[in-house]
């Protein structure tokens, strides 16, 4: 069975970070036809998207395998932190978004945020979801980045350290 998680941003104020999601299914060709359908949205909550996926995996058969691939671009522009650092379980729901970090805190999802920290705890999110996901599911989490990753130590750090805590491999291609 496999499941989407697909997160984006708002368009427009407040710019939530929220998730689109199909259930656990074994239908391959409906799950293609999903993806096939997604258009950049702008946005990336990757902590948003692991904690939805760790909601969808809590509740599957407890015997079966649990595997997680967060494929971005890598630079996180919203955080799932809940008044408690840079962690938080927000899993991009209509009443539980991901909190945009570009006003005031100048986190956009640019080349621009490639060397400075303006997006770290957002990293730091997606770092500790992971964790949660392998420490509390044992689900294995795999990273994949596609675009200038190569160019970007932030991405490349942020998907980095997806997999390195939850006990998979990050792989990288300029070719989406």
């Amino acid at each position: 069975n496999v499941a989407l998680s697909a997160f984006y941003g708002d368009a427009s104020s407040p710019f939530k970070g929220r998730v689109y999601q199909e259930s656990l299914t074994n239908n391959s060709a409906y799950l293609k036809g999903k993806i096939n359908d997604y258009l950049p949205q702008g946005g990336t909550c990757i902590c948003c998207s692991e904690n939805n996926a760790y909601n969808l995996l809590a509740t599957s058969n407890s015997s079966r395998q649990k595997f997680v691939i967060v494929m971005s671009d890598g630079i996180p522009t919203h955080t799932c932190q809940a008044n408690n650092g840079c962690t938080g379980t927000r899993d991009g729901t209509p009443s539980n978004e991901g909190l945009w970090l570009g006003y005031g805190a100048g986190c956009y999802g640019g080349l621009d945020d490639c060397e400075v920290n303006d997006c770290l705890c957002a990293s730091q999110n997606a770092e500790w979801s992971s964790c949660r996901a392998k420490n509390e599911l044992n689900a294995v989490v795999y990273s994949i980045g596609f675009g200038p990753v190569a160019l970007c130590s932030m991405a490349n750090n942020t998907l980095r350290d997806i997999a390195e805590c939850g006990g998979g491999d990050y792989y990288s291609s300029d070719n989406a």
